[in-house]
C-alpha cells in the first residue's frame, strides 16, 4: 500500500472548507461516518451507498459526496477519475442553494474539481469545460464575494488555457487570452488586500500556462523575498517559482526571448538553489526534491545537450519517488505531498527518461529496450486502466496548484 493510502487508512478524513451554516452542519455530520475514516475504496462506495439513499433536499448528501470527492482527488489513479462523480452530485446540491454563503459553498466545489482532479487528470480537458466554467462564472458571480468570483474567472481561464493546448488542430488564441489574465490580474491589482494571496498563485499559474516571462518574475519576486517563517509554509511555491522561471529557456521558439548563454546559466543557477533548498531541513525527508531533480534533468537534456548527466538526474528522482516516506500532517510547514500530486511527479520523470534513453546510444547500440522497460514500469505504478488514455506530462504548475487548492480548502482565498 502507497504511504498516501496508508496515512487515509489510519484515521485522517479530509473535508472541504463550508461557507454556510447549513453546509457546516451537514460536513460536521458526514464526518461522524467511519466509512470516511477507513477511506479505502469499499468504504467510499458505501459512504455512496448512505448518500445517495437520503432524500435529494436535504445538504447531507452533498456534504458526503463531496468529503468523498475529497478523499478520492488526494488519492491517485483511479480514484481521481471517480471523484468527477462525486463533485458532479454535490455541485448540483449546492448550486440550489440561496444566498451569498451557499453561493460560496458552490463556487468552493467548482474550484475544487477544477484544480484537484481536472488538474491532475493527465487526460485532455473535455471540449466543453472552458466554456462550462465561464457559464458557472455568470450564473453564480452576482452572489460571489468578489475575491471568489475572481477566483472562478482564474479558473475559467486556466481551464480554456488547457483547452487549447489538449487540442492539436486549432490555433491557440495566446493574445486573447493574455488579454484576459492581464485584465484579471489587474482586478487583483487593487482593492482589498486578501486579493494579494490570490495575485500571487494567478501570476505564478498564468505566467507559466500563458508563456508570459513577466509574470513569472513577479511570481519569483514574490515567493522568493518571503521571510524564513513565511517560506516555510509557501516552500512548494519557491520552489515552483524557481523551476518554472528557470524552464523559460526551453520554451518553444517564437514564444519566448531569444535565450544566450547567460540566460542558460541564470536558468541552471536557479534550478540549483530550488534543488538545494528542497534539501534542506525540515523537507529533506519530503518529497519537495522531485520537482528540481526532474528540471535539472530536462535542461541538462535539452539545454546543455548532456544525455549522461541527465541520464543520473532522472534516476535519482525515480529513486527519491519510490522512496516509501509518509507524508506530512496538512497544517505542517513541510509541504505534504497527496499520493496523486506524487504519482504525476514521478509520471513526468519516467516520459521524460524514457524519451531520453529512446534517443541515446550505449556502445553503437538503441536503448529502445531500456525506454520500453521504464514505460512499463510507469504503467504499473501510475496510469490508470483505461486504454485510450495517452499518457501526458502535467505541467509542474498544475501540480502545485492542486496542492495550494488541497492545502487551502479551495483556491479563492
Amino acid at each position: 500500500m502507497q504511504a498516501g493510502a496508508r496515512a487515509v487508512a489510519a484515521g485522517a478524513c479530509r473535508l472541504p472548507r463550508a461557507r454556510s451554516a447549513a453546509f457546516r452542519e451537514a460536513l460536521q455530520q458526514a464526518a461522524a461516518l467511519p466509512e470516511l475514516h477507513e477511506g479505502s475504496t469499499a468504504a467510499l462506495q458505501r459512504a455512496e451507498q448512505v448518500a445517495d439513499a437520503l432524500p435529494s433536499s436535504s445538504l447531507l448528501p452533498a456534504a458526503i459526496h463531496a468529503a468523498v470527492a475529497e478523499q478520492r482527488s488526494w488519492l491517485g489513479e483511479p480514484h481521481l477519475t471517480a471523484s468527477g462523480g462525486n463533485y458532479a452530485r454535490a455541485r448540483t446540491t449546492l448550486g440550489q442553494q440561496t444566498g451569498a454563503d451557499g453561493r460560496r459553498d458552490w463556487a468552493a466545489c467548482v474550484n475544487a474539481e477544477a484544480a484537484q482532479r481536472t488538474g491532475l487528470r493527465w487526460s485532455g480537458v473535455s471540449a466543453d469545460a472552458g466554456v462550462q466554467m465561464d457559464a458557472d462564472v455568470e450564473r453564480g458571480g452576482s452572489d460571489l464575494a468578489e475575491v471568489e468570483a475572481l477566483g472562478l474567472k482564474w479558473h475559467a481561464l486556466l481551464l480554456s488555457v488547457r483547452r487549447h493546448l489538449d487540442a492539436d488542430a486549432a490555433p491557440v488564441p495566446w493574445t486573447d487570452m493574455r488579454q484576459r489574465a492581464q485584465r484579471l490580474l489587474e482586478s487583483l491589482s487593487v482593492g482589498e488586500e486578501s486579493f494579494e494571496a490570490l495575485r500571487g498563485r494567478a501570476l505564478l499559474t498564468l505566467g507559466a500556462a500563458l508563456r508570459v516571462p513577466d509574470y513569472l518574475q513577479a511570481a519569483l519576486v514574490r515567493y522568493d523575498s518571503r521571510s524564513p517563517s513565511d517560506a516555510r509554509a509557501d516552500a512548494f511555491a519557491q520552489v515552483t517559482a524557481l523551476c518554472e522561471n528557470a524552464g523559460v529557456v526551453l520554451w518553444p521558439e517564437g514564444q519566448r526571448p531569444a535565450p544566450s548563454a547567460a540566460d542558460a546559466n541564470q536558468s541552471e543557477s536557479l534550478l540549483t538553489r530550488a534543488l538545494e533548498l528542497a534539501k534542506q531541513p525540515p523537507y529533506a525527508d519530503s518529497f519537495l526534491s522531485l520537482m528540481p531533480l526532474y528540471h535539472l534533468a530536462i535542461f541538462f537534456d535539452r539545454a546543455r545537450n548532456d544525455p549522461i548527466t541527465a541520464e543520473g538526474l532522472f534516476r535519482a528522482c525515480l529513486d527519491r519517488a519510490s522512496a516509501d516516506t509518509l507524508a506530512a500532517p496538512l497544517d505542517a510547514d513541510v509541504p505534504a505531498f497527496s499520493p496523486a500530486e506524487r504519482q504525476c511527479l514521478q509520471r513526468n520523470a519516467m516520459l521524460a527518461y524514457a524519451s531520453l534513453l529512446q534517443r541515446v546510444e550505449w556502445n553503437g547500440r538503441r536503448r529502445t529496450a531500456d525506454a520500453e522497460a521504464v514505460h512499463q514500469q510507469m504503467r504499473r505504478q501510475c496510469l490508470p486502466p483505461i486504454a485510450d488514455q495517452r499518457p501526458v506530462i502535467t505541467p509542474t504548475w498544475q501540480i502545485w496548484h492542486a496542492h495550494a487548492c488541497r492545502r487551502l480548502g479551495d483556491v479563492t482565498w
